[in-house]
């Protein structure tokens, strides 16, 4: 599963959309938890431009598609696989994604610790809520 949120970078080129199911497990990859700087945190530690979470959440949702960790981006500096972003498993709209629904129906999941890159696989029918 791809994100069917491309960003574009300064030339104007779509990126290439970051990976987040393992075809030999069919499991889909989660971040365990909300990363440190998570878009969906209060206070815009991105420092997104304004409306800019709004139209992804917006295009995620019309697209059923998702939000991918942005540390776990294709190319990311921690070698890290990619990942949804636990912020936008957790809000409203992410009902709407094909990820969070094919993790609902099989409960194949993968949890990514965004901080170590420890992977744990899971049922996700069976994790508990997310404190963070």
């Amino acid at each position: 599963m791809s994100s069917n949120f491309h960003e574009d970078d300064d030339d104007g080129q779509s990126e290439l959309a970051t990976d987040v199911a393992d075809p030999e497990t069919m499991r889909v990859r989660l971040c365990e938890r909300r990363c440190d700087t998570c878009i969906f945190r209060p206070g815009n530690l991105m420092h997104l431009s304004e409306g800019r979470l709004k139209g992804m959440v917006d295009s995620c949702a019309h697209n059923q598609g998702h939000v991918t960790c942005h540390d776990t981006l294709t190319g990311n500096d921690k070698g890290l696989p990619g990942a949804v972003c636990r912020g936008w498993e957790q809000h409203p709209q992410a009902s709407r994604s094909m990820a969070v629904h094919y993790m609902q129906a099989t409960g194949l999941v993968t949890l990514v610790d965004p901080e170590t890159g420890a992977l744990t696989d899971a049922d996700y029918r069976n994790l508990p809520p997310l404190e963070d």
